[in-house]
């Protein structure tokens, strides 16, 4: 659970065409959110911090995975979430 105490501080943005939502991704506070085009919040989920200890861009792929790109002290690296069935 997220509290009123979490810093967010965005640092990458990303339309999603399949559901035609805002995607903010916040290295500080280990945050994505999802808003609507009206800028309603839809959704917000902690990310785990040993998978993602500093997370920076956020993209989608065509078949809806998302990526999600993290910066490291020597390399960065990519984690990708496949797009659930209904």
């Amino acid at each position: 659970q997220v509290t009123h105490s979490k810093k967010f501080n965005p640092s990458g943005i990303e339309f999603n065409p399949r559901s035609e939502t805002l995607f903010i991704i916040a290295s500080q506070g280990n945050l994505v959110i999802e808003l609507s085009q009206q800028g309603e919040l839809l959704d917000l989920r902690e990310l785990d911090k040993k998978i993602h200890s500093q997370p920076e861009g956020i993209t989608f792929l065509h078949d809806g995975t998302l990526i999600i790109a993290n910066e490291g002290k020597k390399h960065g690296w990519l984690v990708e979430y496949k797009r659930r069935k209904k």
